[in-house]
């Protein structure tokens, strides 16, 4: 008999439980919510989440898309939430003390130290006194 994926198995389950309750077996129910609970817990609320910006803040790292990427690795617990990224607190506290999150934040300091000469600072740059000489591509002749 092939093996069921977990959305199947919660599906056979759900079945399952649907029949014990016409069938008035209340026990037998409860079990098998607790089968599916573990299985397939429950979603966090979006209010108990934090998006990728304020994980990596906490994290203490630069790239968001280094901490979107974790979140899809499974290295942080992360939730889909309409087109947004979440994860979930324990997650980022438990990533924060671990040696992956070091080792991206000793990564981003030598990269920062390393970019640092070529940092134009703040400053605009100052006018070429050059306009745009020829014709622009969606001007026509």
């Amino acid at each position: 008999m092939p093996r069921l994926d977990d959305n199947e198995a919660i599906r056979a389950l759900d079945e399952v439980r649907s029949f014990l309750i016409a069938e008035g077996k209340s026990d037998l129910v409860e079990k098998v919510a607790d089968v599916m609970t573990t299985l397939h817990p429950p979603l966090p609320r979006a209010g108990d989440l934090l998006s990728i910006v304020e994980a990596a803040a906490i994290l203490n790292v630069r790239s968001v898309n280094t901490v979107r990427r974790w979140a899809g690795e499974g290295i942080l617990d992360g939730y889909r939430v309409g087109g947004r990224i979440m994860v979930t607190p324990s997650s980022v506290e438990a990533l924060a003390r671990s040696p992956i999150a070091r080792r991206q934040r000793a990564y981003e300091s030598v990269l920062g130290t390393a970019l640092e000469p070529f940092d134009g600072g703040d400053e605009p740059l100052p006018p070429t006194g050059r306009a745009h000489i020829g014709r622009k591509p969606w001007e026509t002749a």
